[in-house]
């Protein structure tokens, strides 16, 4: 989950991207821990290898299932007691994890070709979400605020 972006940033899978009044940080944190910890680890799947040549990304792609009821709760909490302002509010179509950008379209095309039907499935267990702030330092880069631990399954 991340406040935005997708380059210069730990691998992650984005569940929501938003702006939030620094005021409201400790609304956020308080909620998401409450949110977090109160739902069980899971399992998830990866699905294979994917590209976005628009932007010239290589991908893993991941299944969906296990991750639209935990989006959903993060969403509607967003809304309706932090009160974010800039929330992307749209369904969790497509997760991913972003393993590589590639500069060259030229390099991208010859580097997706070599992935691109390779067999990549495994599961994984989710134990935490981390919340990626955009740096102070650098537009376009993301560093880790704090991690929320889901609960050990019952």
């Amino acid at each position: 989950m991340g406040y935005g972006g997708k380059l210069n940033s730990p691998p992650h899978i984005s569940l929501v991207q938003f702006k939030l009044d620094i005021q409201r940080e400790g609304i956020l944190l308080t909620e998401l821990n409450r949110i977090v910890s109160s739902q069980p680890k899971f399992i998830t799947k990866t699905l294979g290898i994917d590209g976005f040549e628009n932007n010239r990304l290589i991908s893993i792609s991941i299944a969906p299932e296990p991750l639209v009821m935990l989006h959903a709760l993060l969403t509607s909490t967003l809304c309706k007691v932090v009160r974010v302002a800039h929330l992307k509010v749209k369904k969790l179509s497509y997760p991913h994890i972003t393993i590589g950008h590639v500069p060259v379209e030229e390099d991208f095309i010859s580097s997706y070709a070599k992935f691109q039907n390779m067999e990549f499935a495994k599961g994984f267990e989710v134990d935490r979400i981390t919340l990626l702030v955009e740096s102070e330092s650098s537009k376009r880069k993301w560093d880790k605020l704090k991690c929320f631990y889901l609960r050990d399954k019952s």
